[in-house]
């Protein structure tokens, strides 16, 4: 492989006290890749992401985005070197229109941002831009609708969206399908299966058929700490990772 990896994690530790919620975690991600994080609830999932993001500080261990160590940048820097991420509960203006969710995501990656006295409407591109993001996660009518009242599957389209929008190399997907009916995750699944291969994805999620169907290596975690990692069929017949997570014999 050419060229940096688009994430490096040495060593990763992060204690709450004497909670030890991550141990020495080592984890890459290749230009491109898709790789799903399982494991139980508590096993740590949620505290690597925010590490990566720079939401939390480690206690021990190295972070690197494209060769560069970011482990004590803000998430403002990561965010600049093509980081982004949505979250477990979605993030979105629920009094504002799709529309004017995605004009302030949009206008926070310009230079239109420091522009206090101009009004957003005559910014004809970041309309472009906005309508073009909508196209794309499948709700290219949905801008004149208020926000809380999109359909959690339609929510979730949105908050991918926004992600989307400072145009990222990494997307990190908390629980992308939490809380979707059957058809709405598939719609999100075959989102997620359509965005650009220039683009890696780490995806946390429960359900095995999205992680199977969207990821292409698996790292499972326990108790703070990797337990295994391979494409889908190893993890599926690893031994540990059934008797620990998948529940099966």
């Amino acid at each position: 492989m050419s060229g940096p990896l688009a994430l490096a994690i040495t060593g990763l530790s992060r204690w709450f006290g004497g909670l030890r919620a991550l141990e020495k975690v080592d984890l890459s991600l290749a230009p491109g890749e898709r790789r799903g994080i399982i494991g139980p609830n508590g096993a740590g999932k949620t505290t690597l992401f925010n590490l990566i993001a720079g939401e939390v500080a480690p206690t021990a261990g190295r972070i690197s985005l494209f060769g560069n160590d970011v482990t004590r940048l803000p998430p403002q820097r990561r965010a600049a070197l093509g980081l982004a991420r949505t979250f477990q509960v979605n993030t979105l203006f629920p009094n504002l229109t799709v529309s004017e969710n995605l004009l302030l995501a949009v206008q926070g990656t310009t230079k239109a941002k420091l522009s206090l006295h101009r009004p957003i409407s005559s910014y004809r591109h970041l309309h472009e831009q906005a309508q073009a993001l909508l196209e794309s996660v499948g709700l290219p009518g949905a801008g004149e609708t208020i926000a809380r009242t999109l359909s959690h599957g339609e929510q979730r389209q949105l908050e991918v969206a926004l992600a989307l929008a400072s145009r990222p190399r990494i997307l990190l997907l908390d629980e992308p399908t939490a809380g979707l009916s059957l058809a709405e995750s598939q719609r999100l699944t075959g989102l997620l299966k359509r965005l650009e291969r220039s683009m890696s994805l780490l995806v946390i999620e429960h359900d095995m058929d999205v992680v199977f169907d969207v990821t292409e290596r698996i790292t499972v975690l326990h108790e703070g700490q990797v337990i295994a990692e391979g494409g889908p069929d190893e993890v599926k017949t690893n031994r540990l990772v059934k008797d620990i997570y998948l529940g099966t014999s």
